[in-house]
């Protein structure tokens, strides 16, 4: 992997809406590695879900997802949240983000939402 390139995965991830969680995870059909971010995308068989990854290399902030469905729940996997094992939640669509730090050979994430303006 080069040196501007950030690899987040997770094994599964949870959507939901109005009515709450779904029972069923989804699981990410491709997972893929960019400068700064990766793209996953998934389907549950009945709606479209997809979480988009894309920033900055890797020692600058302002890396940003979005996603379709309002509300994603991510399970750690590959790499998790800066709080080791903590479900993230995240409520409302619109933009969410994180910024990536280094610690040995580990990136940690610091999420963050972007606020309404």
């Amino acid at each position: 992997m080069k040196e501007d390139e950030v690899r987040v995965e997770y094994g599964q991830f949870f959507v939901t809406d109005e009515a709450g969680w779904d029972d069923i995870p989804v699981t990410a059909e491709t997972v893929g590695t960019m400068p700064g971010g990766a793209v996953i995308r998934a389907e549950d068989g009945v709606k479209r879900v997809r979480l988009e990854f894309w920033g900055e290399p890797l020692g600058e902030p302002a890396a940003v997802f979005e996603t379709s469905t309002g509300r994603v729940r991510l399970l750690s996997g590959g790499q998790e949240p800066s709080s080791r094992g903590q479900v993230l939640e995240l409520d409302g669509p619109g933009g969410y983000g994180f910024d990536v730090e280094r610690r040995r050979d580990d990136h940690v994430l610091r999420w963050w939402k972007e606020r309404s303006s």
